[in-house]
């Protein structure tokens, strides 16, 4: 399982280890530091909300953990076995 402590940023971009996770934070054209999400895991996606830049910065990593752990949950090899 995936944790938070996993993640980390470099500049825009939220990395897992080596791994970009896609999700790059964006400054909002109409707000002064304010910031949506944007993220291509399945599709290519912008957040509707929008965030201060620790806000925006925890919301990613709550996305990206929410994202991975439900996937391996549905993966074939992760769950219960039956005999």
């Amino acid at each position: 399982m995936i944790e938070y402590k996993d993640m980390h940023w470099e500049e825009d971009k939220l990395f897992l280890g080596t791994k970009d996770t896609t999700i790059r934070l964006v400054p909002d054209d109409k707000f002064e530091n304010m910031y949506r999400l944007e993220w291509n895991f399945d599709k290519p996606q912008r957040s509707v909300n929008f965030y201060n830049i620790t806000n925006a910065k925890d919301n990613a990593r709550v996305l990206y953990l929410r994202y991975c752990n439900s996937t391996a949950e549905n993966s074939p090899t992760s769950g219960s076995r039956s005999d």
